[in-house]
Parts: C-alpha cells; sequence; structure tokens
C-alpha cells in the first residue's frame, strides 16, 4: 500500500514553471551565458520547465502568474513599467519563489521595494580588483 502512496504522489507531482531573466543594463558579468547553461541543464535533469530569456517585456502580470519561480541574473536598474514592478512584488508576497543570482543585488537602485524584497544592494566587493 506505500508503494502505491508513493507512486500517486510522484505521478501528480508538479513541475515548476521557471523563467530566469538574464538582462545586463550595467556591468555585463562574464559567467552570464553559463548562468543560461546551468538553469536548462538543471531543468532537464529535474524535469523543470525552464525558460531563459533577455527580453524585460517577457516579465508580465500574465505571465507571472504561470510562474513558481522567477530568477534574476540581473544588473543595473531596468527598464520595467510600474505594472511590472508591482506585478513582480505581488509575485513574491503571494507566495511564489524569487531566486537573486549573485549580481540581482546589483539591480533596481531606482526601485525602493525591490531592495527591501532582497534584503538591501549591492555594495561593493570586500577586495579590490585592478582591472584591464
Amino acid at each position: 500500500m506505500l508503494m502505491s502512496v508513493v507512486l500517486l504522489v510522484e505521478k501528480e507531482r508538479l513541475v515548476p514553471n521557471i523563467l530566469v531573466l538574464r538582462h545586463s543594463a550595467g556591468f555585463e558579468h562574464s559567467y552570464l551565458p553559463d548562468c543560461e547553461v546551468v538553469f536548462k541543464q538543471l531543468g532537464i535533469e529535474h524535469g523543470w520547465n525552464v525558460t531563459t530569456t533577455h527580453r524585460l517585456d517577457k516579465v508580465t502580470p500574465e505571465s507571472l502568474a504561470k510562474l513558481d519561480l522567477l530568477v534574476f541574473a540581473t544588473t543595473g536598474n531596468l527598464d520595467f513599467s510600474a505594472e511590472q514592478k508591482t506585478a513582480i512584488i505581488d509575485f513574491v508576497h503571494v507566495g511564489k519563489a524569487f531566486f537573486g543570482v549573485h549580481n540581482a543585488t546589483d539591480t533596481g537602485y531606482d526601485w525602493p521595494q525591490y531592495g527591501a524584497m532582497l534584503g538591501g544592494w549591492f555594495d561593493g566587493h570586500l577586495w579590490h580588483q585592478q582591472v584591464g
């Protein structure tokens, strides 16, 4: 009997829908192409529906309603409309998941609700790096 319950639970398991937004409105981190590949590979390995995009217009109240997880791999002040910003914050408030990859803390300095959702913003590295 236990085996049938386990099989039934597995059969009824919902497949999460994930949107990975990779958009740089500032510094373009070199790992970002790999980030997309990794999320797609994780989707294949775990049976997730993973979509990746660079386009901000793909984040809408309608698209968010179909998602379980929104991932930001972003930098800079993103040119979201007020409606999009509200939809993202509402998405989290209703219990949906948000995952900010590394540089997502370097996003939305002009969007106080985003900073509050994350708990703060990027304030520099602990080390100094020579570039160039």
